[in-house]
Formats: structure tokens, sequence, C-alpha cells
């Protein structure tokens, strides 16, 4: 079968590649065939002009994103997330409108959105919902995340409600989002693992980019917030079990703390 995925795959976050890499891997493990929907929900006060060199346009738009929170490190090349997304993933022929949204009716069998925060209320994109498919039979829903479930935008909610019903195979990521549904709109459905959950050891043996025997073993810590705590309990169990604390800097400030990594680290070396 082939398939068309429409998901968030252009930021530089690790759940964001990681969650789109391992959906194609699943998907390609059972035999089918699979390539992104190359559609940019982007930033809606920016178009892409038809002249316009798409890379330097995702790029404008990732300076603006980036200065929009000052506080994340931009310190992580962009080049090891476009690789990994380079040697991992492919895509459909560019779709800019709904009118070319429209016309991958004709290419692939069946299409599936999810996982990552795709139905986010507050950055709400009606084509993330398969809009544009025209037999509902051909749609799922695979661990979508809703996320932002309180105060929500009556118009929004509604448009939500009507793209929903459409479909038949229905299922999100979290407990909260299963409840949202139930409550706002009647749908019973079932959480599912996010696709990175998915993947086992035999999967990944051969893509990931293992240390070599000479690497000592350490303790490797992430922490999206500015908790203090976090870091300090991270620093405390390495301590006693006697390993080398390595932290992946996300804020400027995780560049001051001890054990921080300084290279660029790819999503695939992350996983």
């Amino acid at each position: 079968m082939k398939i068309a995925l429409m998901t968030w795959f252009h930021f530089d976050n690790y759940g964001t590649v990681l969650q789109a890499v391992c959906m194609c891997r699943v998907l390609r493990k059972m035999g089918h065939l699979v390539d992104i929907i190359d559609y940019f929900p982007g930033d809606r006060s920016l178009t892409l002009p038809v002249t316009a060199d798409k890379s330097s346009f995702l790029r404008e738009v990732r300076e603006r994103r980036r200065a929009l929170d000052t506080s994340i490190i931009t310190r992580v090349s962009g080049e090891v997330f476009e690789e990994c997304r380079r040697e991992n993933l492919t895509y459909t022929r560019y779709c800019e409108t709904l009118t070319d949204l429209e016309r991958l009716n004709e290419e692939y069998d069946a299409f599936l959105c999810g996982s990552d925060r795709i139905w986010l209320s507050m950055h709400f994109d009606p084509h993330f919902y398969l809009d544009f498919v025209n037999e509902p039979e051909r749609m799922v829903a695979y661990a979508p995340s809703i996320f932002d479930t309180g105060d929500i935008d009556p118009d929004v909610k509604e448009q939500m409600g009507n793209l929903i019903s459409r479909f038949v195979h229905l299922s999100v990521r979290e407990e909260a989002g299963r409840r949202f549904l139930q409550d706002a709109f009647g749908r019973s459905t079932q959480e599912l693992a996010d696709p990175v959950l998915l993947i086992d050891a035999d999967d990944w043996e051969g893509t990931l980019q293992l240390p070599g025997e000479e690497e000592k073993h350490y303790l490797f810590a992430m922490f999206q917030g500015k908790n203090r705590t976090y870091h300090d309990a991270a620093a405390r169990l390495a301590d006693r079990l006697g390993l080398e604390l390595k932290i992946l800097p996300v804020h400027e400030s995780d560049m001051n703390r001890p054990g921080a990594i300084t290279d660029s680290v790819s999503p695939i070396q992350f996983a």
C-alpha cells in the first residue's frame, strides 16, 4: 500500500524528527511504501513566493521562530537534523495549496496523520486533520497529540469537531486527548504509543550512531524546562552511580552546567 503521512517534520527538534522517522520505519517494516507530505504549516504571515528557494524560506521561518524564544539555544546545527531527514525520509512533491494536497488522492492509497502535537488548537490547521482526503475510509489518525485541551476558541473547537468526525480510524497519544474527544465530541477512542516507542533494538541496529567500545558509560540528561531541581537530581544520581554526567543543552544557561555537550547531536545519535 502507498501511504502519505501528514505530520510535523520540518523543525529542528529531536522529538519532531524522531517521531516522523520512526513512523515511516514502522510502516515500511509492515511492507508499505510511505512518503511524508511535503507541506509546511509555518507562520501564516509568511508566504512562499513562486520564485523563492524553499530551503531559504525554511531558514527564514526558523530564524523567526528562534527570535520568538531567545532562551532556546541556537548552538545546534540544523545540518545534523537535515542530514537525518535526508537519510531517513522520502517526500511527496511540495504541496503549497489545498489543490496541491487534493491531487494526492490520485497518487496514494491511504493517508495517515500523527504523531506529534499536530492537533494543537493554538496552531490550528485543517490540513493536519486530512481535510483534503476525499474518502474518510482512507484516513487514519495515529496517536496525534491535542495537548492544549483547556480554553479553546469556540470556532476552532467547532471546526475540530467537524474534522475529527470524519475519521473512521481514530486514536490519540495521551489520556487528556482521549478524555477531550469523549467530552467535547462524544468520540470514543484509544491511546496508542508514540511511534518512537514502537522501535526495538533490532530495528535500530545498523542505524544508530553508537559509541565505540572505548567510550565510558555515562548518565545522559536532557530537560526542556529550567528547573534546577532536575539538574541537581541528575548530578546526584550520576555521582552515586559513579558515572560521568552528560547534559544535552536546551537553554543557553545549560551551557554552563558541568557535563554540557558542546557538539551538535543528531537525532539518530540522540535515539
